[in-house]
């Protein structure tokens, strides 16, 4: 099933040693166990430095947070997460941690 994903590079937080750190919000709409749910996510990504002799990739370090929501805001959990992104053309491959919270005994409780 295809879903239809808003991306959004929201700007630039800061510039440290002329490296920028990028801010990006991205929203989507899914279906989770047979519930309608939103997900939106906000995250900083500073690039790093790539291998020697791997110009095409591009490596960066990100961190961020995100929510998701059933459809009405009845239920809600959030995340916390960093990692490294590994970029090479139009594929984005990402890999680190993301810590999940909630309070609630429904949909969420099972699934996180």
């Amino acid at each position: 099933m295809k879903q239809k994903v808003r991306l959004q590079v929201s700007g630039v937080l800061d510039v440290e040693e002329g490296i920028p750190k990028l801010e990006t919000t991205i929203s989507q709409n899914g279906n989770l166990r047979g519930t309608d749910i939103t997900i939106i996510v906000t995250y900083c990504s500073i690039p790093r430095p790539s291998e020697e002799g791997r110009k095409e990739l591009t490596v960066f370090y990100a961190e961020g947070k995100g929510v998701l929501m059933t459809k009405g805001g009845s239920e809600t959990a959030t995340w916390t997460g960093q990692g490294i992104a590994h970029v090479s053309g139009n594929k984005r491959t990402d890999r680190g941690s993301v810590f999940c919270s909630t309070s609630s005994k429904g949909i969420y409780s099972t699934t996180l």
